[in-house]
């Protein structure tokens, strides 16, 4: 009925879902980054289930600052514990060096192309949506939460929507 709100709706939408997709575009590179390395370094130091233990960093990987330290933490105990100490402290110091990585580079990379993301945003929406339909809920889950933060982002940006209301004449 408004066209000017219809034009304002479909600007946020459209702003948002770019953003949207650029973060998880991001994200999805990013993560299969992180597994394709941590693969090619667990089965250069011979650590058993170097893809399953992969996959784990890679799709942790997507939750920002923490996500790949919190992924390599069973790589980091299968490596310590039926290897030794010392390769698990090779794999340690290579896991920091991915971790500062992925905060010095590849996240503000992905920030300055969408929007910022909150970790708790994205480990929330994993633990829940994984806890009501398994891991298709965790991916879901989190790909939405990102699509209604980059709504509520667009439409903070709106310049209309920050505008002061204007009286009419009267």
């Amino acid at each position: 009925r408004d066209p000017g709100r219809r034009a304002r709706v479909e600007h946020i939408a459209a702003d948002a879902f770019g953003r949207w997709q650029h973060y998880i575009v991001g994200s999805v590179l990013q993560g299969l980054a992180y597994g394709v390395v941590t693969w090619i370094v667990l089965r250069l130091l011979s650590v058993p289930a170097p893809t399953p233990l992969a996959l784990v960093v890679g799709f942790l990987s997507i939750v920002p600052y923490m996500g790949v330290i919190l992924g390599s933490v069973p790589a980091l105990l299968i490596t310590a514990g039926l290897q030794s100490f010392g390769r698990g402290g090779v794999l340690l110091a290579i896991f920091v060096g991915l971790q500062l990585v992925h905060i010095w580079v590849t996240q503000p990379e992905i920030v300055q192309r969408s929007f910022y993301v909150g970790p708790l945003v994205l480990v929330f929406t994993i633990v829940i949506g994984y806890r009501v339909y398994g891991m298709g809920g965790a991916v879901f889950g989190s790909a939405i939460a990102v699509f209604a933060v980059a709504v509520l982002n667009a439409a903070s940006l709106d310049p209309e929507a920050t505008a002061e209301p204007t009286s009419g004449p009267g």
